[in-house]
């Protein structure tokens, strides 16, 4: 029970909204310290990094169509086209702005959620 409400299922509203996936399975794996016995969880770099690149990559595209609705398209270049190659305020942009938002964070969020587990041993080692 998520959300304090149960269906008549037994399963929460939340749950039957967002089906059965469980945001624990971003935590993959446990870990008990050898010196005090407290477990410690990891992130998995593979779903913390689809995670990431999910909402960039989607929040960039909803942030163009967003400026389209408000300003109509422009081929202007902007700071975020100087990052991203091709990128316009344009509906043909929205969709290379979601390519490379998702690419970008798909990555960073690896990398990051890496580190973390790397300073998380590190910590626990010490």
């Amino acid at each position: 029970m998520i959300d304090g409400r149960e269906s008549p299922g037994g399963h929460s509203t939340w749950r039957r909204i967002v089906g059965e996936y469980d945001m624990r399975a971003i935590w993959e794996s446990t870990r008990q310290d050898a010196k005090t016995g407290k477990e410690s969880k990891e992130l998995d770099p593979a779903a913390f990094g689809l995670a990431c690149g999910t909402l960039w990559g989607l929040g960039l595209f909803s942030l163009t169509w967003w400026l389209i609705a408000l300003d109509g398209p422009s081929e202007k270049p902007t700071s975020i086209g100087k990052v991203y190659r091709g990128y316009t305020v344009s509906p043909r942009g929205s969709v290379i702005g979601l390519a490379w938002g998702f690419v970008d964070a798909l990555f960073g969020g690896a990398c990051l959620a890496w580190l973390y587990n790397r300073f998380i041993a590190a910590r626990e080692s010490r």
